[in-house]
């Protein structure tokens, strides 16, 4: 008996059916040498990193791969099969959103407003010291049991984990947001809830920055 394809199989069971976070984790960590080698010979042409190419399609395939999906996925090469689909995905993806911005100018008004977004940050914000001085895994295990819902897990998990833009966001996920402004609207109530939570103030002290 494969017992190294069977623990591998069971990771993907405890990840997606029982949704364990430090199995998502490990999960990832397992599936991201793979991920890497499924993209094209060449990205020089993607506007992205491969590890990026890889957390969006691992992101991908969390949403999409359901418990009730899982039944049907009895070996671990199917789950693996899945995954390369994930990949190819982002990368048309990001190919259409190329072609999308070669065509339009971003307008002034939005530029304006990644603009503020992008300067420098207040002194006194508690959540932007807490995510220069942590590294991603430990902030997302931070966050994750403090924001439910899972558009805004999903916007946490981009935007500051993963580094994504705004405009980005938006674009790749229009369904969850219905504009880029949505996109800050939504960042800026999610950082305001974090400012107020003890837990985060708590972490603070931790790490010394206040």
């Amino acid at each position: 008996m494969d017992t190294h394809h069977d623990d591998q199989l069971a990771l993907f069971h405890r990840a997606i059916v029982d949704r364990d976070d430090d199995a998502w984790f490990a999960l990832y960590d397992y599936c991201k040498p793979y991920l890497l080698n499924c993209l094209p010979k060449s990205s020089t042409h993607l506007s992205m990193r491969p590890e990026v190419v890889a957390q969006l399609a691992f992101s991908k395939f969390a949403q999409a791969m359901t418990p009730a999906k899982c039944a049907h996925f009895p070996f671990t090469a199917m789950f693996m099969a899945y995954l390369k689909r994930c990949v190819q995905a982002v990368v048309c993806d990001d190919l259409r959103m190329q072609q999308t911005y070669a065509l339009h100018e971003v307008s002034l008004e939005l530029l304006q407003e990644q603009k503020q977004e992008e300067q420098v940050s207040d002194p006194h914000d508690l959540f932007e010291h807490i995510h220069s001085s942590l590294d991603e895994q430990h902030l997302w295990q931070v966050i994750r049991h403090m924001v439910v819902r899972e558009d805004e897990r999903l916007l946490v998990w981009l935007l500051f984990v993963v580094g994504m833009k705004p405009a980005e966001l938006q674009t790749r996920y229009p369904h969850l947001f219905v504009s880029v402004e949505s996109v800050y609207s939504a960042k800026r109530n999610v950082k305001e809830r974090l400012q107020r939570s003890k837990r985060l103030r708590n972490l603070a002290k931790e790490v010394e920055i206040i």
